[in-house]
C-alpha cells in the first residue's frame, strides 16, 4: 500500500460507507472550490478573467451566495462578470437594431432572413449564459483524474482493490464515468476483470437497493406497520442519490 497526497482522498472515500465514494470526493472538492472563489483568489487577475468569461452555474451561484462570509468578494466577481455579459449581449442587440432600422431592406425576403438570423444569434447567446461554470469545470477535471487514479490503484494495489471490492456501489453518473474511463485506459485481461468486478458490485448494490425501496413502500400498508424496517428507512434518499448522484440528505 502506497498512499500519497494525490491518492489519499480515494482511500478516505472508499473507507466511508455512507455514499458513493466518488460523490464523497465530489462533495469535498465542491467545498474546497467554494472557499477558493470566496477567498484570496478573488483578487487574482487570471481567476477574474476566467470568471468574467464563464461565470457560475445556477447551483454554484446559489451555494456561493449562501456561504457565511462577507459578500464583497462575490459582489466584485459578479460585477465584472455582469459588465462582460452586458458587453457581449450588446453586440447582438445592436445587430438586431441595425436590421430593424433598415426598413427598406426588411421589405425584401433576404432582409427578413437577416433579421431572423440576428434574433436567433441573440437568443442563443442569452440562452447559453449560465451554462458554463468555472467551479463545474474544475470539479470535472479533478473527478476525471480521480476516476482514472482509482482504476490504476485497483489494478496495482491489492489493498485498495480489496477496499474497492468491498464498497457498497456507486451512483449511476459515477458508474458511467468509470465505464467510460475503463474503455480508454485498460486493455486485455485486466480490463475484463475490472469490468466484472465493477459491474458485479453495482448489480449487487442496485438489487439490494430495489428490495429496500420496495419494502419501504410496503411499510405504508397497515398490515406491515409492526414489521421491522430492516435497511429500508432511508431507501428513498439512497435511491434518489444512486440515480442522480448526491442530491438529497437522509432525513
Amino acid at each position: 500500500m502506497k498512499i500519497s497526497i494525490d491518492t489519499l482522498p480515494l482511500w478516505d472515500a472508499f473507507r466511508q460507507t455512507e455514499q458513493c465514494p466518488f460523490c464523497y470526493i465530489e462533495g469535498q472538492l465542491e467545498t474546497l472550490f467554494l472557499d477558493t472563489y470566496l477567498g484570496d483568489a478573488v483578487m487574482e487577475p487570471d481567476v477574474r478573467v476566467e470568471v468574467n468569461q464563464k461565470g457560475f452555474c445556477r447551483d454554484h451561484f446559489k451555494l456561493l451566495f449562501a456561504q457565511p462570509v462577507s459578500k464583497l468578494g462575490l459582489a466584485l466577481m459578479t460585477h465584472t462578470h455582469l459588465q462582460q455579459t452586458m458587453a457581449e449581449t450588446q453586440k447582438h442587440t445592436e445587430a438586431i437594431d441595425r436590421r430593424t432600422g433598415e426598413s427598406t431592406l426588411l421589405k425584401r425576403a433576404t432582409g427578413a432572413r437577416d433579421l431572423n438570423d440576428a434574433i436567433s444569434a441573440a437568443a442563443k447567446a442569452v440562452e447559453e449564459h449560465g451554462k458554463t461554470c468555472v467551479i463545474c469545470e474544475r470539479m470535472d477535471q479533478h473527478m476525471e483524474r480521480y476516476v482514472e487514479t482509482a482504476i490504476d490503484l485497483n489494478e496495482h494495489d491489492r489493498e485498495f482493490a480489496a477496499l474497492f471490492e468491498a464498497c457498497h456501489g456507486f451512483c449511476l453518473p459515477h458508474w458511467g464515468a468509470q465505464l467510460k474511463a475503463c474503455s480508454g485506459l485498460m486493455v486485455g485481461k485486466g480490463k475484463l476483470e475490472y469490468l466484472r468486478k465493477l459491474n458485479g458490485i453495482q448489480a449487487k448494490a442496485l438489487n439490494e437497493l430495489e428490495q429496500d425501496l420496495a419494502w419501504f413502500t410496503q411499510k405504508f400498508d397497515y398490515r406491515n406497520a409492526d414489521k421491522p424496517w430492516g435497511n429500508s428507512k432511508d431507501a428513498l434518499p439512497r435511491a434518489i442519490n444512486t440515480l442522480m448522484g448526491q442530491l438529497v440528505e437522509k432525513e
